[in-house]
């Protein structure tokens, strides 16, 4: 909201370059897909609290294309970090094309606000006959035993001795546990690993189903 208000100051001013109107067009667009994010994420919060989980609704999607819209908005929230995808294999099935889009703006974004500014993050796809997977992967200092433990709750900040704690701690801390209720809620399950030689990496394995029909 600070970036969003600062921005219609300075359009405000009679003094103001237009030259700059671009730039400024940009951090109002920035900072409205956070806000949209963290929105999204505290009304899924909310439905898991009051016993609801979070719906699905199954129809025919194409992970591969899922993940070229999340780089996209990922992207634009953090233009500084290049984003590298593969993917092997036919990866469409029936899912919740719209929640597993929030699933991956959501370790994206994450990847790239905590991960080495000269690393990109990469994203690999595959596809085997029952379940895809896709993982995430950033270079950086490697997350403790006890932070991996905890990532995954809801509103956890991590304790101020652990030097790998580097969210900041007006963090909500709901982007991790909203990608794991995702997951869930097609019966699969996000995972991660982390260390100093390999990074860290969230994967997330999702079942193939094939209930809907693609589209003619």
């Amino acid at each position: 909201m600070a970036t969003v208000a600062l921005s219609g100051e300075m359009l405000a001013r009679s003094e103001f370059d237009a030259k700059h109107v671009p730039e400024l067009a940009q951090r109002i667009q920035r900072s409205a897909r956070l806000m949209k994010s963290m929105v999204e994420d505290l009304l899924g919060y909310t439905r898991t609290q009051l016993g609801k989980g979070l719906p699905i609704t199954h129809n025919w999607c194409d992970i591969s294309e899922v993940l070229d819209g999340a780089i996209a908005d990922a992207t634009a929230t953090h233009p500084g970090t290049r984003f590298e995808l593969q993917t092997t294999g036919e990866l469409a099935a029936c899912y919740d094309g719209t929640r597993l889009h929030q699933l991956f703006v959501n370790l994206l974004v994450n990847a790239a606000q905590y991960g080495a500014k000269s690393h990109p993050v990469e994203i690999a796809a595959t596809a085997s006959e029952d379940w895809n997977c896709v993982r995430v992967t950033n270079q950086g200092t490697a997350m403790s035993e006890a932070a991996m433990r905890s990532i995954f709750e809801p509103l956890v900040q991590l304790s101020e001795d652990d030097a790998t704690d580097t969210r900041p701690k007006t963090s909500l801390g709901l982007g991790l546990f909203i990608a794991r209720e995702i997951a869930e809620g097609h019966g699969g399950k996000v995972t991660v690993r982390s260390d100093d030689t390999h990074g860290t990496t969230f994967t997330v394995e999702l079942p193939r189903e094939f209930g809907c029909r693609p589209p003619q």
